[in-house]
């Protein structure tokens, strides 16, 4: 993920907090009023999910990106490709290229182990390999970006997710 593209959804999850928290009178000062911003804000989420369900959007495979496992696994995945030095071959000393090299080897064998679960896991990876991989090639599995079926709403939900634990992380150690 780009230092832009975090930036942005840190913003739009601060934006949603502070929304819910001065229509509903949460002090998002205290943990009591942020925790409850946070579950409010994931609860309308899931209200627009069940929407789009409901309006028969198809959504046939999709990812659960709230369930505790799947969260985990696409946030693992996230922080592996914005660890990799996708400009290993740029480089001029031999040790960082071969370094860099061995990075997106075990990135692309990460990105089909994960691609490999469904078509929606494929597209979710494919677009999370798009934010880091600096137009890098996709490896199996890949979904280009004009194919993708998943809605564009699903798939910043799973990054928002992400922001949002990072931001409650960030938190937690500064409250420590």
């Amino acid at each position: 993920m780009t230092a832009t593209t975090a930036a942005l959804e840190s913003r739009w999850v601060e934006r949603d907090l502070h929304a819910v928290a001065d229509k509903n009178g949460y002090d998002l000062a205290t943990s009591e009023g942020l925790e409850k911003a946070r579950d409010h804000v994931s609860d309308i989420y899931d209200r627009v999910e069940d929407a789009l369900r409901d309006q028969s959007i198809d959504r046939t495979e999709a990812v659960d990106v709230h369930s505790t496992g799947e969260r985990q696994d696409f946030r693992r995945l996230v922080q592996q490709f914005e660890r990799t030095d996708f400009n290993w071959p740029y480089s001029e000393d031999s040790q960082a290229r071969q370094q860099g090299q061995n990075e997106v080897a075990a990135a692309s064998d990460a990105f089909t182990d994960f691609a490999d679960r469904s078509r929606d896991h494929a597209e979710l990876a494919s677009e999370a390999w798009d934010r880091n991989a600096n137009d890098a090639r996709g490896p199996e599995g890949y979904v280009p970006a004009t194919e993708r079926r998943m809605p564009d709403e699903d798939i910043q939900r799973a990054f928002t997710a992400i922001q949002m634990d990072r931001v409650r992380e960030q938190e937690e150690r500064a409250a420590q």
